[in-house]
């Protein structure tokens, strides 16, 4: 047996993943089905038969209890062995991520640095030749129209920046991108902010009942509670 493969051994886990044959998950459907049985064929006309569906609807949450207990003991194998695999896997993927950006920064810097070089020998060659044209003028005859010979003004070349670097195995673009941060939240156009439901329902249940911008009402609900 190789290394590789005693490695892999150790990291196999077996995972359960269809609980319909297990005795309990058996069990707890028949009691489901049955509780649901009750209480959809049940009717409900007088203080005894609210009793009635009370202790069934009581029985019910006690049974989805079970129910969620039992489907967490099928996860945990699977869970636990998902997190051990991104965790592996992560290990390889946050660098890769990692370099993509550093590269994009690099990338960005560069082209920066190379527009603004690109701006200055436009601004160097545009002084060159503004001070070429000025000798013109200076020297120039203007009774018998002669012009001077006055040589050409070697230019530094331009640089090229390209938008766009395409290779055989893909490509980069460099492109604007927005990028936004808050200033003065009351300003903000009502579309763009976002009710927080938690923080009302928490206010209402603490009795405000009073909140600008909300209609509030009640309504008559059952709940039960299990013992």
């Amino acid at each position: 047996m190789t290394t590789a493969t005693t490695a892999l051994e150790k990291t196999r886990v077996l995972v359960r993943i269809d609980p319909t044959g297990d005795p309990d998950y058996m069990r707890l459907k028949a009691e489901v089905d049955g509780l649901c049985r009750n209480i959809t064929d049940m009717e409900v006309h007088d203080q005894e038969e609210i009793e009635h569906i009370t202790r069934d609807v009581n029985l019910g949450i006690k049974v989805r209890n079970e129910v969620e207990a039992l489907r967490k003991v099928w996860k945990k194998p699977a869970l636990t062995a998902g997190r051990r695999i991104d965790a592996g896997f992560d290990l390889l993927l946050k660098p890769l991520d990692e370099i993509k950006k550093v590269a994009g920064q690099k990338v960005t810097i560069c082209k920066q640095e190379m527009r603004a070089e690109q701006a200055r020998i436009e601004a160097e060659n545009r002084r060159l030749e503004a001070e070429r044209q000025a000798a013109i003028l200076e020297t120039v005859d203007f009774e018998t129209g002669e012009i001077p010979d006055i040589p050409l003004v070697v230019t530094t070349p331009t640089p090229i920046v390209r938008d766009k670097t395409v290779t055989e195995l893909g490509s980069e673009r460099t492109e604007m991108e927005p990028r936004y941060r808050l200033v003065d939240i009351t300003k903000v156009p009502t579309g763009l902010l976002m009710l927080d439901e938690k923080q009302v329902k928490a206010q209402l249940k603490a009795g405000v009942r009073d909140i600008p911008g909300l209609e509030i009402w009640e309504e008559e609900v059952t709940k039960f509670r299990a013992r």
